[in-house]
């Protein structure tokens, strides 16, 4: 139930304590996030503390419970328990109600009070905000505009990385934008984005000009395999892995098979 709206998070993180406690900031409104069972809090209580363990002793960040955090400007939710990265785990500002970034993973566990609705809307901000492109602009880019280094993160940091190095501890890129932010900066995030950019409208510029029918039909089929590799951009990294080869491949293949192929003439 909403008890107060119209609430901006700066706003939400001065009222007292008693009012603000089992509350959460939704789209403006504070609502009433109270009432968990014993069952919800003993589950909650048991991923922590098989989770804690772990990431201390391996040093990958930080993970805290029922921490409310800024998923938008009049959005804070207080996931049931949440990871943070090495890098968003020195951000974490324990004088602050709302820590002003997302985590990058958020747990929450369904009781029966919750509405199907309510938490189909907290999966939609989970996935969708922070955890991909807002971290690599907000944070990822800040920390390593020219890049983070060989090995920093997936299969790479698997087989050579070294873990004993805090200097070069893993950094988790869920999406290509991040991934290419880890391993060229920001002159890599810009210029393969422009040649994919380039790559696009010269595919649909190619598709257009060929003056066979048939033609048209074998490019029209390379090319929506392709782009549907891009889309896979802000949710996987396609470009660290086999379909970024076989992206480049059909590309190469589609236009040497088309370059004397019959055009229309303007």
């Amino acid at each position: 139930m909403a008890l107060l709206t119209g609430l901006t998070i700066e706003e939400f993180e001065q009222l007292p304590d008693a009012l603000a406690r089992n509350h959460e900031l939704v789209k403006g409104e504070l609502v009433d996030v109270s009432g968990n069972i014993g069952n919800h809090n003993g589950l909650r209580d048991v991923l922590v503390e098989v989770l804690r363990p772990y990431i201390r002793e391996h040093k990958i960040g930080r993970l805290v419970a029922e921490q409310e955090f800024e998923f938008e400007e009049d959005v804070a939710y207080g996931p049931d328990v949440s990871f943070l990265g090495p890098d968003k785990a020195k951000r974490f500002d324990g004088q602050l109600r709302v820590q002003r970034f997302v985590p990058d993973l958020a747990i929450e566990i369904a009781s029966k009070n919750d509405k199907f609705e309510t938490l189909h809307e907290k999966a939609l901000y989970y996935r969708s905000r922070g955890m991909s492109v807002e971290y690599a602009f907000n944070n990822l880019l800040v920390d390593y505009p020219l890049g983070a280094g060989l090995g920093r993160w997936g299969m790479m940091r698997y087989y050579f990385g070294d873990a004993g190095k805090l200097a070069s501890t893993e950094v988790f890129a869920e999406v290509q934008p991040n991934a290419w932010l880890l391993d060229g900066g920001l002159f890599l995030l810009v210029f393969y984005s422009l040649a994919l950019t380039v790559t696009a409208f010269y595919d649909v510029k190619l598709l257009r000009s060929l003056a066979s029918r048939e033609d048209r039909l074998w490019a029209s089929a390379v090319i929506a395999a392709n782009f549907g590799t891009l889309a896979l951009v802000f949710s996987f990294v396609p470009f660290g892995t086999a379909a970024g080869m076989q992206f480049w491949f059909l590309e190469g293949t589609l236009h040497g098979a088309m370059s004397r192929r019959p055009r229309l003439t303007s």
